[in-house]
């Protein structure tokens, strides 16, 4: 690369950054992947269940925000007072979830 004008150092070196850009853009979606890979593995609530969650209390209506799409991110709950909860699954594979 050298006799093409290029420097080898200058190129690794940018790679190297480049490289640690994309690690740290894609934290939150790795995150969110080993969550919902615990979550299905533990299988610690259903749905139908009433479960704690931090400061959620509700009967979990869903594993995903929409079913028909198929994605593993959020879990919905409907509070005993109608309103919907959203637990997103790298948060739930984090902390204790109590039977309520």
């Amino acid at each position: 690369m050298d006799n093409i004008g290029l420097k080898v150092s200058t190129l690794l070196a940018g790679f190297g950054v480049g490289g640690l850009a994309v690690a740290f853009t894609a934290q939150g979606t790795l995150k969110n992947l080993l969550g919902s890979i615990m979550i299905l593995l533990d299988k610690p609530y259903k749905v139908g269940q009433r479960i704690v969650v931090k400061d959620h209390d509700g009967v979990v209506e869903a594993d995903c925000d929409r079913p028909e799409s198929g994605c593993l991110r959020v879990t919905r709950q409907r509070s005993p007072t109608m309103k919907w909860l959203k637990s997103i699954l790298k948060t739930l594979a984090s902390v204790p979830i109590s039977e309520g």
